[in-house]
């Protein structure tokens, strides 16, 4: 499936193709030049902390001097460059846009760079795959990811008369033990918190055995397997035991969670540092994500560094890909930054396999699935959140809401088709 402005970024890609041939002529863009340039978006003050020692670290190695172009934001601004010609020579690409920058063509493909000491086989193949196009050649290197857990507070359950070993591992147990558990809090306090979007449910779905968008790019969200689905984690909110952050007050879950304003939640192991800064007496723990009809599941979000195809400095720009994905540079990244680590042998040596809240996270990447549907995920999770509010609320059914949400989306769809 091929869009109409995805072939207006390829076409003004193709302009500057042949403005950059003529101002260049005769240069080799395979050969470094001593520096290179990133793209990155702003991070947190131990992002940026670890980001900087990682640079300084790849620069006294190589002797490659790095030019970081910070954008603030991100996705149209890096998009506006590639289709100026003015695209760094690496930047940060997040797998939920991975599909439509490798359609455009812009991506520089990296198969033909790595060697067996890269060792690829190292990183996570669920999250390599966000990048991999229909014939397997991969157009950016995992850094780092984030996936779902389930947190739950130790002294809400205790106050309740439970334990973590009494949170059901199946999600078809969960309205019944939800319930229950919310009959036997503390007046106030609440037995779940979720967020109905598609970027925590969507596990769930493909459990049932289906997807949320079809082969042919159209939103499948009315399909009676997603219906199924989205009803039992609607009834969690229709039985009064489930809620979303701002119906409780609060801006999101993190601090939802960290003010003890509910037992359980579902969310991304973005929270853990969080919690450690803002909440350090609250206790808790974290689980698995619970399976649906007997199968596992979870998402995945990850960013990788991708080469724009039109660098002059394709050299120098693998360079940096090739040490800020390996081992050293992702150790000191992931370490410092307390992101997830994409490398199977970094996630052991830094011994971040053993953290047990973060160990559920890690363990999920083996079988999760990364946050990504093609090029039209974008569309289909923007309808989702446009009606799924609804079916909560009780306005419409799962069913209605579902059926406006793939009719709305899949309009869309058709009208950016060629």
């Amino acid at each position: 499936m091929v869009f109409k402005k995805l072939a207006a970024i390829a076409m003004a890609g193709m302009l500057s193709i042949s403005l950059v041939a003529c101002s260049s002529s005769g240069s080799d863009s395979s050969k470094g030049n001593g520096k290179v340039t990133v793209g990155v978006w702003n991070g947190n003050q131990a992002e940026e902390k670890a980001l900087t020692q990682m640079i300084n670290d790849f620069e006294k190695e190589t002797g490659i001097k790095v030019e970081k172009k910070v954008y603030t934001d991100y996705q149209t601004q890096l998009k506006t460059d590639l289709i100026g010609g003015t695209a760094p020579d690496v930047f940060y690409l997040d797998v939920n846009v991975s599909p439509e920058l490798m359609d455009s063509k812009v991506l520089e493909p990296l198969n033909q760079y790595t060697t067996d000491e890269f060792n690829v086989n190292d990183i996570y193949p669920n999250l390599l795959a966000g990048f991999k196009d229909e014939e397997g050649e991969v157009y950016a290197m995992p850094k780092d990811y984030s996936s779902l857990g389930v947190y739950y507070n130790e002294e809400l359950l205790k106050e309740a008369g439970y334990s973590k070993d009494d949170i059901p591992t199946e999600l078809e147990k969960w309205p019944e033990f939800l319930k229950e558990l919310q009959s036997k809090l503390p007046e106030g306090k609440k037995a779940a918190m979720i967020d109905p979007e598609l970027a925590r449910l969507m596990g769930f779905i493909e459990a049932n055995g289906t997807d949320v968008v079809d082969k042919e790019g159209y939103s499948n969200l009315s399909d009676p397997k997603v219906i199924e689905a989205l009803e039992l984690v609607d009834s969690l909110f229709k039985n009064g035991s489930t809620h979303q952050a701002k119906d409780l007050g609060f801006g999101w879950n993190g601090d939802a969670f960290g003010s003890e304003a509910a037992a359980i939640m579902i969310e991304g192991n973005w929270v853990v540092g969080h919690l450690r800064d803002n909440f350090p007496n609250v206790k808790y723990g974290t689980l698995e994500m619970p399976t649906y009809k007997g199968e596992k599941s979870n998402i995945l979000f990850t960013v990788g560094y991708a080469m724009n195809k039109e660098s002059n400095n394709k050299e120098d720009a693998w360079q940096f890909i090739n040490y800020a994905s390996g081992e050293k540079g992702m150790t000191t990244w992931t370490t410092g930054s307390g992101t997830l680590p994409t490398r199977k042998s970094v996630a052991e040596s830094t011994k971040v396999d053993e953290d047990a809240i973060l160990k559920p996270h890690i363990i999920g990447a083996e079988y999760g699935s990364v946050w990504q549907k093609g090029l039209t995920l974008p569309i289909v999770d923007r309808e989702f959140k446009n009606y799924m509010p609804a079916a909560i609320s009780g306005d419409l059914t799962v069913v209605e809401a579902m059926k406006k949400a793939t009719e709305t989306a899949n309009k869309d769809i058709d009208a950016q088709m060629k």
